[in-house]
Order: structure tokens, then C-alpha cells, then sequence
């Protein structure tokens, strides 16, 4: 029984089985057995069984997630097949295009990865009819997938345009959102990126960019991606870049948002196109001055050898979550 069910007919049988326990319901579009059918074939089909995971999953949270989004029911389940990795190329292309292009898909996408876990854990349930050592394999696979790894790999699909301040707003709300699910808790810090204008720009002026910088003649600006941001040691932060052709020196500032209020953390100078600083250290006494569930900005900027400045910036939000939440 190597053939797959189509996929009209798993949306029929979740369909079904939502509506009833299913004793043979002559309103659910489906017969029983045809019901009993695609229940003999989950039992051997993993493949199958994943789709049906994933389409209760939709199915059960589609009042929440489509209350304001302009997305139809087929791209829904695109990204939601997107985010588990289960396209073709073509199709992966065709989401990474809907996702750079709609806000509402960068946030349903988002909200999927962090209800991945969540439909692992469905998955392995079902797992329960004779195959107990593939489930313990599923469950602790799920557990060792850092969820903000393939957050990143949403954002790095973006191609080099400058976002629109509405949608950047989104994209921090969205992070803020995910960071803080119940059911994503895995004892460990997470860091989200993200760029408002993913681009570098370079002026013939020898100063630091400030009022009428990016008017000067001779400015001009090129793609700056690739932004590596990762968690080195207990609150040690290494951030990488890629190299700037011609600089002779660069600078880093990172700065952080407390309460409104945006403080420079440090300021670093190095030949080299990477550098590492420490987190502000944790305050017991006040868990709103903790280094977690914080954003920074980093900006980056330095002289080329031909006597031009470059300029970049970006931020990231760091959490910390831990394993004694409850699940949702």
C-alpha cells in the first residue's frame, strides 16, 4: 500500500472526524466505509498521517488565524506545509515569494513554526497504533529542532528591499508573539534577527552618517545581508558580517531598549568581521531588568581605504524560556 490518499479526500476525513466520532454521519460527505478505508491506511502511512496532522491542526485553529488576513484556505496550508518542509522546489518557491510579498503570510508563517512542536507531538500520538519506538524518535527530534533555527530560515528567504515601517512593526510583534508561546518553552535562549533596510550604505563624507547623510552626493547603498547573530557562551553574544571590501577599520555599536528608552550596551572597533560582547548581566531582584525578552539594535559603520563611510543597522530580540511552563 505504497499509494498516498489524495489530498481532497484527507481534508473530507478530518472534515468527518471533527463533526463526529464518525458512526456513519450521512451529512459528513463521506461513507463508512470509506472512513474505515483511510483509517486502514494511516495505520501504515507515516507520509498520510502527517497531512492529516497537519490539516486537524488548521482546521482546529482557522477561526483564530484568519480573522484578519487576507490569505485563502490553499495558501494557508502551503505555508503551513512550507514550515514543516514537505514541498517540492517549485512550491517552496512559490511560498517564499507569498511571504516576502504579504505581511499576512510572514505572519502565518510565524505563527505555524510555533505550533510545529505542537503538531509533532499530534503526529506522534497517532503514532500509538503499533509503532511506540517511532514516536519516543519523533518526540525527542522535535525537542533537539531549536524552533528560532527555522524562524531564521524564513527570514534569510527574504530578498535585499526595504520594508515599510508598518511591516517591520509587524515582523516585531510577530517575534515577540512566537517568543513567548507556552508550548515552544525548551529551557534555552532564543535570538530572532531581523533588518529593517537590509542594505549598506557608503558617502564620501568623513563623518559618521547623521542629518542629510543618505542625501550627499557620492552616497550610494548595496545589498548587506547574511547577518550572524549567536549565543557563544552564558550571555555572550558573537555577531558576524560580511566583509566590506576596502575597510580599513570597523566599529559596532550595540544598543539596547529598556522601558522606551534606547541605551548604547557597548561600542566595539576591530580589523576583523566579527566581534563578541556580553549581554547586561541579570538582576534578581527584577525580572524586568533582565537581559531576556529584550531587543537591540546593532549598528555597524567604518572608514573604506579610499576614504568613504559605510553605514548598516539591524536589531534582534533575545528570550528565555525554560522547560517548567506547562503545554498548551
Amino acid at each position: 500500500m505504497n499509494n498516498h490518499i489524495n489530498h481532497d479526500t484527507l481534508k473530507m476525513f478530518v472534515r468527518t472526524t471533527a463533526v463526529t466520532d464518525y458512526e456513519g454521519s450521512a451529512s459528513s460527505g463521506m461513507s463508512s466505509a470509506s472512513y474505515q478505508e483511510v483509517l486502514d491506511h494511516l495505520a501504515s502511512c507515516e507520509e498520510c498521517r502527517s497531512q492529516v496532522s497537519m490539516l486537524s491542526e488548521l482546521q482546529e485553529r482557522w477561526p483564530e488565524i484568519n480573522q484578519q488576513s487576507a490569505l485563502s484556505d490553499d495558501q494557508h496550508q502551503l505555508i503551513c506545509e512550507y514550515v514543516d518542509g514537505s514541498l517540492s522546489s517549485e512550491q517552496e518557491e512559490q511560498v517564499r515569494s507569498l511571504i516576502d510579498s504579504q505581511p499576512d503570510a510572514l505572519k502565518a508563517a510565524l505563527y505555524y513554526q510555533g505550533h510545529s512542536d505542537q503538531m509533532q507531538q499530534a503526529l506522534a500520538a497517532s503514532d500509538d497504533l503499533g509503532e511506540r519506538n517511532k514516536t519516543s524518535n519523533i518526540e525527542s527530534g522535535s525537542m533537539q529542532t531549536p524552533i528560532i533555527d527555522r524562524l531564521g530560515q524564513i527570514f534569510s528567504f527574504r530578498s535585499p528591499m526595504v520594508y515599510t515601517m508598518a511591516l517591520t512593526a509587524s515582523i516585531f510583534a510577530a517575534i515577540m508573539i512566537l517568543l513567548q508561546l507556552p508550548e515552544i518553552q525548551q529551557d534555552r535562549i532564543m535570538i530572532a534577527s531581523y533588518q529593517d533596510n537590509p542594505t549598506i550604505q557608503f558617502s564620501e563624507q568623513n563623518k559618521l552618517p547623521g542629518i542629510g547623510f543618505f542625501s550627499q552626493a557620492g552616497s550610494d547603498s548595496r545589498p548587506f545581508e547574511d547577518i550572524t547573530i549567536e549565543l557563544i557562551a552564558d550571555n555572550m553574544i558573537k555577531i558576524s558580517w560580511p566583509e566590506v571590501a576596502g575597510a580599513t577599520l570597523y566599529k559596532l555599536r550595540i544598543q539596547v531598549f529598556n522601558q522606551g528608552k534606547k541605551t548604547v550596551l557597548i561600542e566595539n572597533s576591530t580589523q576583523a568581521n566579527h566581534t563578541s560582547f556580553q549581554l547586561e548581566p541579570e538582576k534578581p531582584d527584577s525580572a524586568s531588568d533582565s537581559s531576556h525578552n529584550k531587543r537591540y539594535e546593532w549598528v555597524l559603520y567604518g572608514n573604506t581605504q579610499d576614504d568613504r563611510i559605510f553605514y548598516a543597522s539591524g536589531g534582534f530580540v533575545i528570550s528565555k524560556v525554560d522547560t517548567e511552563a506547562e503545554l498548551w
